[in-house]
């Protein structure tokens, strides 16, 4: 269990990196540069490949390339396109 001192120490931290995201979230999805289901479902699968990755690297002792992830993000965006979300397939076809 963690200290209640230290947790208290942890959050602030915490809440200015939710406050950054959630800042950073409301300035993309407003400036309509792509299909809001399309940037949705592009920071979900970006967000699962990273985290992916962190783990892979914590627990397994590997890591990827950057550009190895990249090909891997598309990929996985290719086989959602496949798997019927269709509001992703605007940004494959910005390729």
């Amino acid at each position: 269990m963690v200290n209640p001192a230290v947790w208290s120490t942890l959050r602030p931290q915490e809440s200015r990196l939710s406050n950054r995201v959630a800042r950073w979230w409301t300035n993309t999805a407003t400036t309509r540069l792509m299909p809001e289901k399309a940037m949705a479902s592009i920071v979900m699968l970006i967000t699962w490949e990273v985290w992916k990755e962190r783990n892979r690297r914590l627990f397994q002792c590997q890591e990827m390339s950057t550009m190895v992830i990249m090909s891997v993000i598309k990929q996985e965006a290719r086989a959602w396109v496949a798997a019927g979300a269709k509001d992703l397939a605007y940004l494959i076809l910005l390729e």
